[in-house]
């Protein structure tokens, strides 16, 4: 079956529940059955912990609304971080908990990076050797496995989202590569992780390294639970999720068929949500 949703956007949000109540309510008027709530948006973690007298606010709102939810962790959470690892993991700890606690089936966690995007303008580091880089992502399988044996007995799935290239950053983070991403979750070898394919970061990677997106898509059809489908816009940041009439839409369309035939099981959100 295929559920369409919409993300409710955290820098709309800020922190603001009457924000987020408002527009639960517009998306419930004009028809969408799944919500993609941002944990960063909501102001419900301190320290890496959820805030309990927050968490429960949110909680009585999204109960209000009969929608299918999914979550989304906070952008730079980086299971590759070198810095304040122990943070991240915690941070990660707590996102889990709050898929639980609003009975979502589904968080989204970016590919982790080996250049996090909030160092893109420093440059202060020398290069990562391609060893250094190898360990990076040895981390991330071993942090994943981990989290996927805890989730054993949990209806909750870590979706590893595919990244947009940066055109002044290139091979910052492993996900750019479809393949790449597909490698790490058959590594892992786990039903507890699977992949959120963002079809218009997937066409910007495409045309950056070259690689042929309709292969790359089939590639990792059997290992998508989740989806984001969006326009893109341009610049350095070669992504902007609005809604319009490209060859970018048009790739989506057709990669969305495709996805349904290669994987009927598959479960996806449009960022407008397959599922």
């Amino acid at each position: 079956m295929v559920r369409i949703g919409v993300n409710a956007d955290a820098r709309r949000i800020d922190g603001n529940l009457k924000t987020l109540a408002a527009d639960l309510e517009y998306f419930s008027q004009i028809g969408f059955a799944c919500v993609e709530i941002p944990v960063h948006g909501l102001e419900v973690v301190r320290n890496a912990s959820l805030i309990p007298a927050v968490m429960r606010e949110v909680k009585e709102l999204l109960s209000a609304f009969n929608f299918r939810y999914s979550v989304h962790a906070p952008n730079p959470l980086n299971l590759m971080s070198l810095d304040d690892h122990e943070t991240h993991l915690s941070l990660f700890q707590a996102c889990l908990e709050f898929t639980g606690e609003i009975q979502s089936k589904v968080l989204v966690y970016h590919a982790g990076r080996y250049v996090p995007e909030e160092q893109f303008q420093a440059r202060c580091s020398p290069p990562l050797t391609p060893y250094a880089r190898e360990k990076m992502l040895d981390v991330e399988v071993e942090c994943l496995s981990r989290l996927a044996v805890q989730l054993r007995n949990s209806p909750v799935s870590i979706c590893i989202e595919n990244a947009r290239p940066y055109i002044d950053c290139r091979d910052y983070c492993y996900g750019e590569s479809l393949h790449k991403a597909s490698e790490v979750v058959r590594l892992i070898n786990s039903d507890r992780i699977g992949v959120t394919l963002d079809i218009g970061h997937a066409f910007l990677a495409a045309k950056v390294y070259g690689f042929p997106l309709m292969d790359e898509v089939l590639e990792v059809a059997p290992l998508v639970k989740h989806m984001h489908i969006h326009d893109n816009g341009q610049g350095r940041y070669a992504s902007a999720h609005w809604m319009g009439e490209s060859a970018v839409l048009r790739y989506n369309l057709s990669a969305s068929r495709l996805l349904r035939h290669a994987n009927q099981r598959g479960k996806a959100a449009v960022h407008g949500q397959l599922e």
